[in-house]
């Protein structure tokens, strides 16, 4: 009740339960209908089931249809800026379209959201984007580093050395279940000449 809180939707049941529970609560919740523009993770189609599910939001009690949220995290990690730019402006101009539909048949649309850390220099430069939900900034890691995004680590990992079996070798106590190889091997290592080889 004190807070200003928005949710994404891609399915009228969702829509239905989210009314119902607002209307118990006494609170009218804000609602972006998300678009699949690529990903193909969450979102409705682009155009008419965009449009429809909007009109749903927007008739359901308790409920208030704020505008559209589109992700490009399929792009977000292209190496080349080029290529990402490309890719992201496209991937935005689908979603535009579903925005204009819906201003079309008379639904305004304030809020359009989108982006994330490896596009928010692009995402926020496109016209009728009005918020920005990159969130990978604040803590960083090596992955947007290796693409050239200019923002420091804000974590690091402190590990024990467990080990020294041989010249040139030493063991950490921090593998797989501490560091996560899913953007590659850790490259910041802040012990002189060390290296990570691999995680156990």
């Amino acid at each position: 009740r004190r807070a200003r809180v928005m949710v994404a939707v891609d399915n009228a049941d969702n829509v239905a339960d989210l009314s119902r529970a607002a209307v118990a609560t006494g609170v009218t919740l804000g609602v972006l209908v998300e678009i699949n523009h690529g990903m193909n993770r969450c979102g409705t189609e682009p155009g008419q089931p965009t449009l429809a599910l909007a009109r749903i939001v927007a008739d359901a009690p308790g409920l208030r249809f704020l505008g559209l949220q589109a992700y490009e995290g399929h792009v977000v990690m292209l190496p080349d800026f080029e290529a990402r730019k490309a890719a992201v402006e496209q991937a935005l101009a689908i979603a535009m379209g579903s925005k204009a539909l819906i201003e079309a048949d008379g639904l305004p649309v304030p809020v359009f959201s989108g982006g994330g850390t490896g596009s928010y220099a692009i995402t926020g430069r496109y016209p009728g984007v009005t918020e920005l939900q990159a969130g990978s900034y604040v803590t960083m890691d090596v992955g947007y580093k290796r693409i050239g995004m200019p923002f420091e680590c804000a974590l690091t990992v402190l590990t024990t050395i467990v080990s020294r079996p041989r010249d040139g070798v030493i063991v950490g106590d921090s593998g797989l279940k501490v560091i996560t190889p899913e953007f590659g091997m850790p490259d910041i290592v802040d012990l002189p000449g060390a290296k990570v080889i691999y995680l156990s």
